[in-house]
Order: C-alpha cells, then sequence, then structure tokens
C-alpha cells in the first residue's frame, strides 16, 4: 500500500466466510493432547529428513551485528587479525552483510553454492571469511526435540487449534525440564495427519547469550513441505560482552526432486495424492526383504489411533529403515571419521559488481536505517569492502589477545619469547617464575623452564622444553626435559621423549593442583598432595593410520621412591600430615 504525502484513505471490508467447527474429542486421561501429536511428529521425523532427493533454489541471505560494549580489558589486550587496528573500532557500530545465492542441493547432505552478487559494509581490514558466505545447512528434523527420548528432556502443551486452507495446525509450546544452552524453548506448529513441521519458534540460552530461531515452511509440490524462511537473531551479554546480530534467510525453489521410491505405502495417499495404488504396489513388490518389513510394521504402527512412547519410538526407527538408502545407512553407522566440505562455495566473477538497482530488485527483505547509514559510510571510507579481497580457504575475522609483555625487560620479568631466527624461537618463563611451588617434601622448587620451538616447515615443528629447580628443603635439583616432534601433520603424527628425576603426585591423573597445594601448604599447614620420587624416560608415538583410527604406542622406565617430609614451615605454625597415602596414614 503506498500513500501519498498528501494523504490517502482507503477502505478495506472483508467478506464473510462460514467456517465448519471440527467435533471436539475429550479423554478422560491427564496426558496432554500435545504428546499424541508428538509422538506422531517424532515417528514421521525420519522420513521428512530423508525426503528430498535434490533441490534448486534462489537464495537471499542478509545477516548484521552490532557490539554494544566489550570490557576494557579486552580492549587492551585485544586487536582484530594480528592488525593495528584494534576491537575499539567494532564498538557501537552496525555492520551487514548481503548475498544473492542459487543453491543446488543433492541427498544425503550436499550442496553446491553459487554466490551470484554479495555486498558487505565490513571493512576490509576486518578480513572477512569464507565461512560468511556459507547457506544454512540446518534441518529441523535433527533437532533434539524431534528424536528419540525427546520426552525425558521435554514437556509439551498444545496451546492452540488453528484452520489454515483445510489444514489444521497444531500450536504446541515446548518447555525443557532443565536448564542447558542444547535444549530449546518456544513453539512448534505440527500439521495434522501428515505430522510434518509448519513452522518454528524457539529459543536457547546458554552463559548469559540467548538465540532465537524462526523458520516457517511452505507447501512446494504436493504434500512435501520445505524452509522457505530462516529468521535467526542472537542478544549477547556474556562477560561484560554485549551485542546483537541477526541472520535471515529467504528460500524459492526452483525444482525439487522428492525420493518417491520410499514412501511407506501406509502415507503415500496423503503423500502423494497422485501416486495410484497400482504403481505403490509395483514399488512395494521390488523393494528388498529388510524393507518390505519395515512398511509391513510401518502400516501397523501408523493405523493405531493413539501410539504409546515405545511404539513411537519404534515407528520412527522403521520410517528411518525405508528412507534411508544403503549407502545413506552405511555412512550414518561407519566409525569412519571423513573430513569432507558439505558446502562447495562458487563465487561469480561479477559478484561484486553489482549495482543498487540489482540489489533493489532481489532484497526480500528491506534495509533498516541503521544497515543504510552502515552502507553509506563504507561506501564513503572504504569503498572496497572486506568481500572484495577474499582468498580461498584462508580468511575469517579473529579477535585475538596479545601473548606476554613486548618489552625484553618484560620478557626477562613476566616471561616472553625471542625470536632467533626466521624459524627458531626461545621462551624464558620469567623471573615471576623463579619461585614453582612450595611442599614439605622438597621446601621451595627455584628455577626456570626454557622453551625452544624450530618450524621446519609450515606444518611440521620440534619443541624442546628443558626445566631444572632447584629444592631448597631435599637441596637437590630436580630437572625433566621434553621433545616433541610434530612429523606428519595430515595423520597427526607426533613423537615424543620424556625423561627426568622429579617429585610427582601419588594421584596424578585426579589429584589436586601442585600451585594450590603449596599455597595450602604454606598458609595453612594442610598438604593434600602424596609425592614420591620418580626417575624416568619415556618414549611415545601417535599416527593416524587410516581415517579415525589412532594407532598409539609408548614405552617407558620408571625407578620409584617413597619421600618423607623435610620441612614443616608455615604462616600458622600447624602441624602438617605426613608425606602418605591417606589409607595408609590412618
Amino acid at each position: 500500500v503506498e500513500i501519498p504525502a498528501s494523504g490517502k484513505t482507503i477502505r478495506i471490508e472483508l467478506s464473510e466466510k462460514i467456517y465448519g467447527l471440527r467435533e471436539v474429542v475429550v479423554y478422560a486421561n491427564n496426558e496432554d493432547p500435545a504428546y499424541r501429536i508428538m509422538r506422531r511428529a517424532i515417528a514421521y521425523a525420519p522420513f521428512y529428513r530423508n525426503q528430498i532427493e535434490t533441490y534448486r533454489s534462489n537464495t537471499y541471505t542478509k545477516g548484521n551485528f552490532r557490539l554494544d560494549k566489550i570490557p576494557r580489558i579486552f580492549r587492551v589486550l585485544s586487536k582484530v587479525n594480528n592488525q593495528k587496528e584494534d576491537i575499539k573500532s567494532l564498538i557501537g557500530k552496525m555492520f551487514v552483510m548481503e548475498f544473492d545465492n542459487e543453491i543446488t542441493f543433492k541427498a544425503p547432505d550436499t550442496y553446491t553454492q553459487r554466490v551470484k552478487a554479495a555486498k558487505s559494509s565490513i571493512p576490509k581490514e576486518f578480513d572477512m571469511g569464507e565461512q560468511a558466505f556459507k547457506v544454512v545447512t540446518s534441518n529441523v528434523y535433527t533437532m533434539n526435540f524431534l528424536s528419540p527420548g525427546a520426552f525425558r528432556y521435554y514437556s509439551f502443551k498444545l496451546e492452540d487449534v488453528e484452520y489454515s486452507d483445510k489444514r489444521v495446525v497444531n500450536k504446541i509450546k515446548i518447555t525443557p525440564r532443565r536448564k542447558s544452552g542444547e535444549l530449546y524453548s518456544g513453539y512448534i506448529y505440527i500439521l495434522e495427519n501428515t505430522w510434518n513441521v509448519y513452522a518454528a519458534d524457539l529459543s536457547s540460552t546458554e552463559l548469559g547469550s540467548t538465540m532465537r530461531y524462526r523458520s516457517t515452511f511452505h507447501e512446494v509440490k504436493p504434500s512435501v513441505y520445505l524452509p522457505t524462511t530462516y529468521d535467526m537473531s542472537v542478544d549477547i551479554n556474556t562477560m561484560g560482552v554485549k551485542g546483537n546480530g541477526r541472520y535471515f534467510v529467504s528460500i524459492a525453489y526452483k525444482s525439487v526432486t522428492v525420493k518417491a521410491d520410499k514412501i511407506p505405502a501406509a502415507i503415500a495417499a496423503s503423500m502423494l495424492p497422485a501416486t495410484p495404488d497400482k504403481q505403490i504396489a509395483q514399488q512395494t513388490e521390488a523393494l528388498p526383504a529388510k524393507k518390505k518389513k519395515a512398511l509391513n510394521e510401518i502400516e501397523k504402527l501408523s493405523g493405531k489411533n493413539n501410539l504409546s512412547t515405545k511404539e513411537a519410538y519404534k515407528l520412527s526407527k522403521w520410517m528411518q529403515a525405508v528412507a534411508e538408502s544403503d549407502e545413506e545407512r552405511q555412512n550414518r553407522e561407519s566409525l569412519e571419521i571423513k573430513e569432507f566440505e558439505k558446502v562447495k562455495v562458487e563465487v561469480d566473477s561479477l559478484a561484486f559488481r553489482t549495482d543498487s538497482a540489482y540489489w533493489e530488485k532481489v532484497r526480500v527483505l528491506p534495509l533498516q536505517v541503521e544497515e543504510r547509514k552502515s552502507y553509506a559510510i563504507s561506501d564513503s571510507i572504504s569503498p572496497p569492502d572486506s568481500m572484495r579481497t577474499l582468498r580461498k580457504g584462508s580468511r575469517t575475522i579473529t579477535v585475538g589477545g596479545e601473548v606476554g609483555p613486548k618489552s625484553v625487560f618484560g620478557k626477562i620479568f613476566m616471561g616472553g619469547g625471542f625470536k632467533i631466527n626466521e624459524n627458531s624461537s626461545l621462551r624464558f618463563s620469567g623471573l615471576t617464575d623463579v619461585v614453582k611451588r612450595y611442599s614439605f617434601v622438597d621446601g621451595f622448587s627455584l628455577g626456570q623452564t626454557l622453551t625452544y620451538l624450530h618450524n621446519v616447515d609450515s606444518n611440521r615443528y620440534f619443541i624442546l622444553k628443558p626445566s631444572a629447580y632447584y629444592v631448597t628443603a631435599r637441596k637437590t635439583v630436580r630437572w625433566q626435559t621434553d621433545a616433541t616432534w610434530h612429523y606428519d601433520p595430515m595423520r597427526s603424527g607426533y613423537a615424543r621423549l620424556s625423561f627426568g628425576h622429579t617429585a610427582s603426585d601419588l594421584n596424578a591423573l585426579y589429584g589436586m593442583n601442585s600451585v594450590l597445594d603449596g599455597i595450602t601448604s604454606f598458609v595453612y599447614g594442610k598438604n593434600f598432595i602424596r609425592y614420591f620420587d620418580r626417575k624416568f624416560i619415556q618414549a611415545s608415538n601417535q599416527i593416524d593410520i587410516t581415517n579415525g583410527l589412532n594407532l598409539m604406542l609408548s614405552l617407558g622406565y620408571e625407578s620409584r621412591h617413597s619421600l618423607e617430609n623435610r620441612t614443616a614451615w608455615n604462616l600458622f605454625n600447624k602441624t602438617p600430615r605426613e608425606n602418605m597415602p591417606e589409607a595408609w596414614y590412618d
């Protein structure tokens, strides 16, 4: 509706329409009707998760973010991508990016994404990454409230029943039974009879940050519903950091292919009304014995008016058996860890040369006032935005803290690294680390740790880490040397050699931190760690011999002896316990 500056009055009259309400059935039990609906939705989730064979779509994406507050200590210590620009330049500014994509999907989870146009107000100094291009691949049917076991973690309530275009939509409230960032709360809308998701409005909270997830589905083919919008927003309020962001996606499908040969006969009538019964029977006869059995079980369970929770989980299992191909099942059940890219991104050579007229045509969600200002500032100050200089495989926005002091005195006092040459460096633990710990067995441990790093190339490196500490009560030196050789990065190949003469915790795996034990011993005379004398040499090797299967070999020799307390000094002059395990001592 366009209203001119002079004003205009528009009169809209709605025509009368008669609705016939369905009968209401009241059951004499205490269970909310939502549980009946959710049992069906959980049972049918594997089918809808594997329903699509291929699709092609045009996708418009817009994202924005803004940091409103960052603690002073973070502002002082942090910088962006190791550049001179500090993180303060981000505070209070709205940044926005837009993409016009063409997406091709092929089951089970392969996406080819062609970026036809891209626009961003994020400055090039912040080095936008390729990950920012990638399309949303989340699937509502993989979320935990639609998985077997959901009733252990969620409670459900039927809030409303809506009637739309001869469809009955059940609005169900989801409430987690315990607090967890992995659990959602909000509403899910389920279609009656077909039991697929019609819409979702969910949120989750973790560490003070709240994320809201909204999605709507439309019928893209007869009885085939796919998501057409994603609208995700996040409010950050964690450790003094405050900010917000939004990510919006609109999808228009050009073609969709359904796995018609895997549709169970029991639900084929509702899923594909145009499919003749004879064709369904022929498809069923052509199936292997295992899938025929699955279809029979599905028909038995689908015919029941009220499924129990156990029956719903069984139906979900049979649905998965029918909907999955043998290849998909083998990939799901395989223990092999395969590293592959689900989304392959191709950027059109003219993607960054589109004008405002192009964006006015493809832009589904209008720009906010702040977003328009962000583009205007970006165009006037730094026309080349962060995405124009994108190089494949490298780029992300990283905010990192500066490690250690910069001055020579600071490095000597607090510890820091010194560059020997282009490939080698030496790190000194610093004068503040001279007193390593205090114990009644050794007294004060005074010494230093050095770390020598040599980079053979960009991936392989060698580390030598010697340490030596004089212990005042025992009047001897405790020492240890560790050598690590990272020789095969592609297969996680590490070789290690350690040897030395130290005092070790008898309960090394689950014992107390030695620094904390030193403080309680020094101040209160309470010693919790029981030490033993250890002379040792140990060699180990680790390598990935095939995808996901690691081989680890270790060989070592140790000489162990018991130790006694050599001092009892503490601030409150308490009597410490003997250096013996508690069971022996008592």
